[in-house]
């Protein structure tokens, strides 16, 4: 709630806060390196993060906030042409990372978080909105 942005301006949250969840929900071997005392059933250990990131609707000023979240979803395929797009091209190098391409052996993981993240923290008064891009938009 200290960064929510104060009346009149717009405040833009962008994705880590999930991804601190996310790459270890795909990646287990991380959580071990770890070391969590007493862990707790896999279950709330996805949950307990996931509900801090969840906006309060009962927190003070969050009355007056209109929260929207935005899912920007890329199907395989399309980020398969926008790697391509990043190796081919000089000037979208930087955009580049070979991490990229070992991550993308986990995409049926990562999808299968994503989607436990999204239901998880979408509610009445703060859904989620998936936005599918196009390929020339």
């Amino acid at each position: 709630m200290k960064t929510l942005p104060e009346r009149g301006r717009i405040g833009i949250f962008n994705r880590s806060y999930y991804e601190e969840v996310l790459v270890v929900k795909v990646h287990r071997e991380l959580l071990s390196a770890e070391h969590i005392p007493n862990p707790k059933s896999r279950k709330k250990l996805w949950q307990e993060p996931l509900r801090r990131y969840q906006p309060v609707r009962a927190a003070p000023g969050a009355q007056r906030h209109l929260i929207l979240k935005f899912f920007l979803h890329v199907s395989k395929e399309e980020q398969r042409k926008r790697f391509l797009d990043r190796v081919n091209k000089p000037d979208k190098h930087w955009k580049f990372s070979p991490d990229d391409i070992h991550e993308r052996q986990f995409w049926d993981k990562y999808m299968e978080a994503y989607e436990g993240c999204l239901t998880q923290t979408s509610t009445d008064w703060a859904p989620w909105y998936i936005v599918r891009p196009t390929r020339n938009g």
